[in-house]
């Protein structure tokens, strides 16, 4: 069968298996939910998709003794809403999403672990053009096209806002158009392409990962497409992997060793899952991500002219 939360869903691979008997007979959270569903915001689709979850889809099958049954939306607000609704019990957001859904579920939400990347616990979020357009600093974009990811999107949208805010910039006065394409895929299709000038999108420190790399690296673009003018001066931390701050304490507990041991106890879906960029999940609180709370309220009451 298939979910219809909202406009796409994918059952994870194990979802139809049976299970051991003993895995039924277990109590705690698996009563409540013999089947976990999670959520994950992506704009992979198919076979793409079914690449980089099935393994992790299969591991977390087995390491909770569970049915698993993923959902999956190119919208942050799908998965905020489909994790407000309980509908999912366990969401991979990002730092501004995580921001939407504290405000979303009002405080009830707990961030799990978070990944770390070639030692680093955060991104950047930079602005960039076509490496052959004439634009080289950001004032040069002064009355352009701008393409933004998501209004819920931490590089896309809130850090810029919030940072080019500090500066005196405030990006619909700045720019001459400004849109919400749903995603960093499609918006830097669209800046390649010429339909706008420029895009915000992320990257690590090292530049291990990030949007423009992970489209190099399969074949959309061509290496040295963009160019950087502007990086934030601070950094967003990474992805946490959330639950329902309600949940049962051990519903939380064995999903945090579960993701915890993913590196190791399933090498291939952890590749899979991340590309190489990663080196562990670690567990984290809220603390790492309040400052990102208030941040997208800062932007909330300036959209609102408030």
């Amino acid at each position: 069968m298939l979910l219809h939360p909202t406009r796409r869903t994918i059952l994870g691979a194990s979802a139809g298996l049976a299970l051991p008997a003993v895995a039924k007979a277990q109590a705690g959270w698996r009563s409540r939910w013999p089947v976990l569903r999670y959520g994950v915001i992506t704009t992979e689709t198919g076979d793409a998709l079914s690449s980089t979850y099935r393994g992790f889809d299969e591991y977390l099958a087995r390491a909770l003794g569970v049915q698993t049954e993923m959902f999956f939306a190119a919208e942050y607000a799908a998965v905020i809403e489909a994790l407000r609704a309980n509908r999912i019990q366990l969401a991979q957001l990002y730092a501004g999403s995580y921001a939407a859904a504290f405000d979303a579920i009002r405080g009830d939400i707990e961030p799990l672990v978070m990944n770390v990347a070639s030692g680093a616990m955060g991104y950047h979020s930079y602005l960039v053009v076509r490496a052959d357009s004439p634009y080289q600093r950001i004032e040069d974009l002064r009355g352009k096209r701008l393409a933004m990811a998501d209004p819920n999107s931490t590089s896309g949208y809130i850090m810029p806002s919030f940072y080019l805010h500090q500066q005196g910039i405030v990006l619909d006065q700045f720019f001459g158009f400004t849109q919400f394409v749903g995603g960093h895929e499609p918006g830097l299709l669209a800046v390649r392409d010429g339909r706008f000038d420029a895009m915000f999108t992320w990257r690590f420190p090292n530049n291990s990962g990030g949007a423009i790399k992970r489209m190099e690296d399969r074949g959309m673009i061509a290496r040295g497409t963009f160019r950087e003018v502007w990086e934030t001066p601070g950094m967003a931390p990474n992805d946490p992997w959330t639950v329902r701050k309600s949940a049962p304490a051990d519903l939380k507990a064995d999903l945090t060793k579960a993701l915890v041991e993913l590196p190791t106890g399933a090498p291939a879906a952890w590749h899979a899952l991340y590309r190489g960029a990663m080196e562990a999940l670690v567990p984290v609180t809220h603390a790492t991500f309040a400052d990102f709370v208030e941040m997208r309220r800062f932007n909330e009451r300036q959209r609102r002219g408030r």
